[in-house]
């Protein structure tokens, strides 16, 4: 399945992924939110992000140092993690189809396992 070059859920704005700045504009979206970001070196940093600005950004209330800042720079930034309103399955919400599958493969395997 082929998915158009731009994300996009009801509540936030799209992002342009053939934009060279699209780690940064999904940073911008989330200002104010708990965000996860996975670094190039592959650490995670989970934290509330306060502010976002051209090369650096701010985040507070670190998981496991709560009462520490920390300020990042934004190309540091391979991915940001969030956590999304629709019950999400690889790289999409997950269909009516889908779970409909999925019931139905649950009950044949409750069937088998009584009989």
């Amino acid at each position: 399945m082929l998915f158009p070059p731009t994300v996009m859920s009801a509540v936030e704005q799209s992002i342009d992924l053939n934009n060279p700045d699209a780690i940064k504009q999904a940073l911008e979206q989330r200002v104010g939110k708990r965000v996860k970001n996975k670094l190039l070196s592959g650490r995670d940093q989970e934290s509330k992000m306060p502010e976002v600005g051209s090369h650096a950004l701010h985040l507070s209330e670190l998981r496991g140092m709560e009462l520490f800042d920390a300020t990042m720079i934004v190309e540091q930034v391979a991915a940001v993690v969030t956590r999304s309103a629709g019950e999400m399955t690889g790289g999409g919400i997950l269909s009516e189809a889908s779970s409909a599958a999925t019931a139905e493969a649950s009950s044949r395997r409750s069937t088998t396992a009584e009989t």
